[in-house]
């Protein structure tokens, strides 16, 4: 079966507008690959701003963690309380 000339341009309108899609897929997701990748970016600059108190705090947390006696993790939270707000 030959195609007439009056069917080969749809043919052809139908192959660049599929590639013409593609692009604007590989657009779209090179975009939201920037955006995810300039977000990630932001954070990671943002963590590495730790003042001292930071620092602190995670120590803090670190000898928290390493205290198996629930009670004890309760009362030095208790204290570490008191002393803030006194």
């Amino acid at each position: 079966m030959e195609l007439e000339p009056s069917q080969s341009p749809r043919l052809t309108s139908n192959a660049t507008t599929s590639t013409s899609s593609r692009k604007i897929n590989k657009t779209d997701e090179s975009s939201e690959i920037l955006v995810v990748l300039k977000s990630a970016k932001k954070k990671m600059d943002e963590k590495e701003k730790k003042d001292p108190f930071d620092i602190y705090g995670e120590y803090i947390a670190a000898e928290l963690r390493s205290v198996k006696d629930d009670q004890a993790v309760t009362q030095a939270k208790y204290h570490i309380n008191n002393i803030l707000y006194e």
